[in-house]
C-alpha cells in the first residue's frame, strides 16, 4: 500500500512540475520538484523501485512538456543515480552527505535538461 501512495504522489509532482513551471523558475530553470520528492523518499523504496518511478515520472514530464522527448527522463535518472552514488559511498556525516545529494542532484539535473535542450533544439 505504501509504494502507491508514494508512486502517486509521485505522479502528481510529476504532474505539477509541468503545469506550474511559469511559476517555479529560479534564473530561468524551473526548480526539480521530482528530484527533491525522490530525494525524500530515497530510503523508503528498494533501489529497483526507486528507478522505475523516477522513468515513468521522467516519461510523464516529458509527454505533458514541450521539450524534445527524453531529456526529463535521462536527467532524472542520471540525478537519482548521482544521490545513490553519493549516498552510498561517502563516509560523512550522514545530513551532511544528504544536502550534498540534494544540492548535486539538482544541480546535475537541471544542467542536462539545459545543456541537451540547448544542444537538441539547434538541430
Amino acid at each position: 500500500m505504501k509504494i502507491y501512495i508514494i508512486a502517486t504522489m509521485a505522479f502528481i509532482l510529476a504532474i505539477a512540475q509541468v503545469a506550474w513551471a511559469g511559476f517555479m523558475n529560479i534564473w530561468g530553470m524551473t526548480f526539480p520538484l521530482i528530484i527533491v520528492y525522490m530525494w525524500l523518499i530515497r530510503k523508503q523504496l528498494t533501489f529497483n523501485q526507486f528507478t522505475v518511478l523516477s522513468f515513468f515520472c521522467g516519461i510523464i514530464i516529458d509527454l505533458l512538456s514541450s521539450s524534445v522527448l527524453g531529456i526529463s527522463t535521462f536527467s532524472i535518472l542520471v540525478a537519482i543515480a548521482v544521490i545513490n552514488l553519493l549516498e552510498k559511498r561517502t563516509i560523512y556525516h550522514e545530513l551532511f552527505t544528504s544536502l550534498i545529494s540534494l544540492s548535486a542532484s539538482c544541480l546535475v539535473f537541471v544542467g542536462l535538461v539545459y545543456y541537451l535542450t540547448s544542444q537538441l533544439s539547434s538541430l
